[in-house]
């Protein structure tokens, strides 16, 4: 009878751990992005994102994460999406493939970039 409770126990503690891990991860980082390595739509993001030489950016794989769903249960919370991939930048969330794909084409990415820090000048 005690094992459940237990259990239940741990997992509300690693839950809070990853939760604060998370919400550390998208402070501390200039750039932070949530992806999932077969997701079509962060390959997308990925590939945006190398054409800037960014300095300090943080990817975590969610379907490599032993609490993926509970990960993609706060991500909803943060961001109101449970959905990959999830930008931030400068600890504001940016948004998912179409809002990066957009903002990369309008120049608002890279604008967002430079006032973050996260890449050096701009791109030619």
């Amino acid at each position: 009878m005690i094992k459940q409770p237990l259990l239940l126990c741990c997992l509300i503690i690693a839950t809070t751990d990853m939760e604060r891990r998370m919400d550390y991860d998208i402070r501390r980082y200039k750039v932070m992005l949530y992806s999932k390595t077969y997701c079509k739509y962060s390959k997308g993001v990925k590939q945006i994102l190398a054409k800037y030489g960014i300095d300090d950016m943080k990817t975590v794989e969610l379907d490599l994460e032993p609490y993926m769903e509970e990960m993609q249960d706060h991500l909803k919370y943060v961001s109101g999406s449970r959905t990959v991939p999830q930008l931030y930048i400068k600890g504001k969330f940016v948004g998912g493939h179409e809002e990066t794909k957009e903002k990369d084409k309008s120049g608002e990415l890279e604008k967002l970039l430079l006032r973050a820090h996260a890449i050096r000048q701009p791109r030619r």
